[in-house]
């Protein structure tokens, strides 16, 4: 059994394409829109300073249009908080669970940007996050069954998948 199978098998979810500025996309097995992370770079290449992370929908329940976050979903659900570490170097927690970290940095097998993080002992490039929702979710409360981390291991390119049971 897929571990990332939704229990509502008509929702078809769109795997996106990884691109040079998209460093993560997160799904929900209760819709099919997703929520995309791409990079803001400057003139010469670097990470924007001001504006290092664009988030935003793609509402494919509406044909992949493009739609901003809200105040809402950007301040308590999808969010980032980011700091600067270094030159190209950010830490980025998300607003709605802080203990997750991840490092935006340059990948160590290709010389383009990517989310590192560590899922049950392991670093992850990050590509894909599909979160698990229960029967009941609400708005303000949603219920989360398993969240499903994907990606690479940063040194192999290996794929990696990793479940986290809340």
């Amino acid at each position: 059994m897929d571990i990332t199978a939704p229990k509502d098998s008509t929702i078809q979810h769109t795997f996106l394409e990884n691109t040079v500025k998209q460093i993560l996309y997160i799904q929900r097995s209760s819709s099919p829109n997703t929520v995309v992370y791409d990079l803001n770079f400057d003139e010469q290449g670097n990470i924007n300073k001001k504006d290092p992370v664009d988030i935003y929908w793609r509402k494919f329940s509406r044909g992949g249009e493009r739609k901003d976050l809200n105040y809402i979903q950007r301040r308590f659900a999808y969010g980032l908080k980011v700091k600067q570490l270094d030159h190209n170097k950010y830490q980025v927690k998300f607003v709605s669970y802080d203990k997750f970290v991840a490092i935006i940095q340059k990948s160590y097998l290709s010389d383009e940007f990517s989310a590192i993080a560590e899922v049950n002992g392991k670093e992850i490039e990050l590509r894909r996050i599909f979160i698990i929702m229960e029967e009941g979710e609400s708005m303000w409360f949603p219920k989360i069954e398993a969240i499903v981390i994907e990606g690479v291991d940063p040194y192999s390119g290996i794929e990696i998948k990793e479940k986290i049971t809340p």
